[in-house]
């Protein structure tokens, strides 16, 4: 393998290099740089590689760790800031007026217009004159007003603009293992947002002072403007000839563009692993010169020349869909077989791959942090590798189903480490969807909705019986997909693994597979080798010199080796799966920006979310046009990735405190992604079409609702307790009270947290909104106890000047507080009164909205806790 494929070894190398650099500091990337080359000499000695590949293969490895580190890690940014630590995320802001050219479409959602803006001067208020700088920005116009909406089109990529606005730093994590904006934005070459305010603060230009209108990128970026052009020409075409959602749909089937896609439908795509439909990618290009080719040859054109003018088509197409790294991967791929076809050489299917990797990765080294060119790489690879060796175990079968069964199941085998690394998260019935849709959609979807596009752009009537078909096809694909996505338990969360397993588990599969199918052919060899004797011994005494017959145990041998291969895979999958599940108590104080969600994880596995967070809207019904989209919605963006994350299958409890949005909105979509055994909640009512739905989704789910009040207590398991505080008994305990002001009912518990081993204790309170009068309320009742301290204070809502007095100190005597509050909150929380009352009581603060997630977790020697932002054990 190292000697017969070096241009594939080379890019692996090059993508260990790459990958060392970008998950390790720089000097540890070099050490671990340097110790893959101490093991090249082993590869020689065992006479896998030559000794002069062994040393070409060093100098790549060593020099791409070198050329992602000069050209990603030490790409500081013009604006950084000098001695701020990375794990402060203060926000960082700079005024100033930016010239430069537009990079990308500008897109439309809501009252947003954002594109890629290629900065090549700017200047601050106080001074005059442009500073030539060389930076990509993330542009975000926030619309001032509606009749803005109709300037937005005359914006395109590759004008020449001066934006007035703010640069602020993008968000970063706010809880551990949580998606980082910031991360995700590095991966595209881009370390700061422009926010500005209005249309107005834009301007055209034909010429600015630090970059010439004739220059390479001007000229580059305005051929591709025509092309933008072209394809919104053609989603037009496809917008007006199909009815919603099928316009949204085969805009993405056939364009790549998504923005019109029905939310729900791309969100069951995505729970069956469908996307790549939607994404452009080998499918289409292999639809697309399959088509042309067979096309050509309809017209009696020679090989050569269908070839040649293929090969015209796909740097056109690639243009055209907006290449994507998936599609470029696949456009390059078969542009480079299509050459090699016609040479009569380099038909080697992982060397084009291998080709391809190698261009991509040096021409933009962060492609090789995106999830799709991780993806597109591996699938592809993996596809070209087993797809042959399980058609050889399936050759009983007709070969179009034999072929279509190893495909889909090779492509969902190969991508499960990287799914459920990035996703958190597989579907059972991902296999069944895959073979039965993917099909279905290439094979005769996409070339009719081809068709349809062409035959419409040329007459529209002729294209309505096409489009009609397509739409009823499209209707029972969209029904499939909703069918298999709603079955319960198909869904399997899976904990992040850490990349030791990935690698693992694909050196296992590649084992698993290779040694059965060793053992299918050893059988079949014995199985024809035995027929063969079989015959012989009814024939005359003749027997041909050529007979030897072979030991019968030897393919029992390899069957016991194939056995034992698939049973390490199974291991393997079976040791990922359960992953990060923690030996210690751990109570989390998760990160939900304006709102309170505290996650609960027992030393037993079991797990209790209290509260889950809520985006609260202030819009007028007048600015409804100023609606995203998809709305930003914490519990489906936050809570509920972050528990998939972290591998809870399943909450014991779920406690809503009370019915304020800003506690109860991201419980609904928890109830819908996560099975809950029980749902705890105050015993009043608030009208509202949230809680109702909440309810509503609850009652569908078959969760019992169970009320909550002062005197109960609950074990989650015998080492973990909860006792209710706060609110006391209602005169009738058989109906719900109507309560607008839920803060005064706001659910108080104290959790007692025990060590299994070392018994040490660690007793939380938690507040809810508890206002004042409620804290009065409680210290009236235990007035006559001992006061009892506590390890850890829950600050109720949010560190409002309405509660936390100096008397619910003294009563309690916490070791620690903690402010859960959104950062620059329209409320001012927390309060600066409640911060100078902790700190007269002596009582340390950790705040969310500063540190992000709070994670406390009590281990044998006792209560330790984390923030995310500073990383700091106290």
């Amino acid at each position: 393998m190292l000697a017969r494929r070096p241009l594939v070894v080379a890019a692996c190398m090059m993508a260990g290099g790459f990958h060392l650099s970008a998950v390790l500091s720089n000097g540890e990337a070099w050490i671990a740089a340097l110790g893959i080359v101490l093991v090249l000499p082993l590869c020689v000695i065992g006479g896998w590689c030559r000794r002069m590949q062994a040393v070409l293969y060093a100098l790549l490895l060593l020099m791409a760790v070198l050329y992602y580190q000069l050209t990603v890690n030490s790409g500081d940014s013009v604006w950084s800031y000098e001695g701020v630590s990375s794990y402060v995320d203060q926000v960082q802001e700079v005024n100033g007026e930016w010239e430069g050219v537009i990079l990308t479409p500008p897109e439309l959602d809501g009252d947003r217009m954002q594109f890629q803006f290629g900065v090549t001067g700017w200047r601050t208020p106080e001074t005059k004159r442009m500073e030539s700088v060389r930076e990509t920005l993330l542009v975000q116009i926030k619309l001032s007003s509606k009749q803005e909406l109709q300037q937005v089109h005359q914006w395109n990529r590759g004008q020449l603009v001066r934006i007035q606005g703010k640069l602020e730093a993008p968000g970063d994590a706010g809880n551990f293992g949580g998606f980082s904006y910031r991360d995700y934005l590095h991966t595209l070459q881009i370390d700061w947002l422009l926010k500005v305010s209005g249309l107005q603060q834009m301007t055209s230009h034909t010429a600015l002072e630090t970059i010439s209108s004739y220059a390479p990128t001007i000229m580059w970026n305005r051929m591709l403007a025509y092309v933008d052009q072209g394809r919104e020409r053609l989603a037009a075409i496809l917008e007006h000839m199909y009815k919603q959602p099928h316009s949204g749909y085969m805009q993405g089937l056939i364009l790549g563009t998504r923005g019109d896609m029905d939310p729900d439908i791309y969100q069951q795509f995505s729970q069956l692993g469908l996307t790549h439909i939607l994404a452009i990618s080998g499918l289409h290009v292999g639809v697309l010169i399959g088509a042309l080719l067979y096309l050509f040859r309809l017209l009696r054109m020679t090989k050569e020349t269908g070839i040649l003018i293929t090969m015209g088509f796909i740097p056109m197409y690639v243009l055209l869909t907006g290449a994507s790294p998936s599609v470029i991967r696949a456009g390059m791929m078969a542009f480079l077989a299509l050459y090699g076809a016609k040479r009569g050489w380099l038909k080697d299917g992982l060397h084009l791959l291998a080709a391809a990797f190698i261009f991509m990765a040096v021409w933009q080294p962060r492609y090789v942090l995106q999830v799709g060119f991780q993806l597109s790489f591996i699938v592809t690879a993996g596809l070209i590798l087993f797809v042959p060796l399980a058609m050889r175990l399936m050759a009983s079968l007709p070969r179009t189903l034999a072929s279509s069964l190893s495909v889909t199941l090779v492509a969902q085998a190969v991508s499960l480490p990287l799914t459920v690394y990035y996703f958190n998260q597989f579907s059972l019935l991902s296999f069944l969807a895959n073979f039965v849709i993917v099909p279905l959609v290439s094979v005769v979807v996409l070339p009719i909705g081809s068709v349809s596009l062409i035959v419409g752009s040329l007459y529209e009537p002729a294209a309505v019986p096409i489009v009609w078909l397509v739409e009823r096809l499209n209707e029972v694909t969209f029904q499939l997909v909703y069918w298999l996505a709603q079955m319960e338990g198909a869904t399997i969360i899976w904990p992040t693994p850490p990349l030791w397993w990935i690698a693992l588990y694909y050196l296992g599969f590649a084992l698993a597979l290779t040694s059965v199918r060793r053992w299918w052919d050893a059988r079949q060899i014995n199985r024809r080798e035995r027929d063969r004797g079989h015959n012989l011994n009814h024939a005359d005494d003749t027997q041909p010199l050529d007979f030897i017959q072979l030991p019968v145990g030897g393919y029992r041998y390899r069957g016991a080796i194939a056995l034992a291969a698939a049973c390490l895979l199974g291991f393997i999958v079976l040791q990922g799966y359960s992953m990060g599940r923690s030996n210690d108590a751990v109570v989390s104080f998760i990160d939900v920006g304006q709102g309170d969600s505290i996650l609960i994880s027992t030393a037993s596995g079991k797990h209790m979310l209290i509260d889950g967070g809520g985006t609260v809207n202030f819009r007028k019904p007048e600015d409804r046009w100023r609606e995203r989209r998809v709305p930003f919605e914490v519990g489906e963006k936050v809570v509920v990735p972050l528990l998939k994350q972290r591998g809870i299958r399943e909450l014991d409890a779920v406690l809503l405190t009370h019915a304020d949005q800003d506690h109860a909105g991201g419980l609904q979509a928890v109830l819908k992604h996560i099975p809950v055994k029980q749902f705890i909640m105050n015993g009043t009512w608030k009208y509202s079409a949230s809680m109702n739905s909440l309810y509503r989704t609850a009652i569908d789910q078959g969760i019992p609702i169970r009320k909550w009040e002062a005197g109960q207590r609950w074990e989650l398991d015998s080492w973990s307790s909860l006792e209710v505080m706060y609110p006391y008994p209602s005169t009738d305990g058989s109906t719900l009270d109507f309560q607008d002001n839920q803060n005064e009912a706001s659910l108080v518990v104290q959790l007692t947290l025990t060590h299994p081993t070392s018994r040490k204790q660690a007793v939380f309170m938690l507040t809810g909104d508890l206002e004042a009068d409620g804290e009065r309320q409680m210290l009236e009742r235990v007035s006559f106890q001992r006061s009892k301290s506590i390890d850890v204070l829950k600050v109720a809502h949010h560190g409002s000047k309405t509660s936390t007095t100096p008397e619910w100190l003294e009563q309690w005597k916490p070791q620690i507080g903690v402010i859960s509050a959104g950062r620059n909150n329209r409320y001012g929380h927390p309060h600066p009164k409640v911060l100078e009352t902790l700190h007269d009581g002596k009582v340390p603060v950790k705040r969310t909205d500063i540190e992000g997630e709070i994670q406390f977790k009590l281990t044998p020697s006792g209560l330790k806790v984390r923030a995310k932002r500073d990383r700091i054990h106290l």
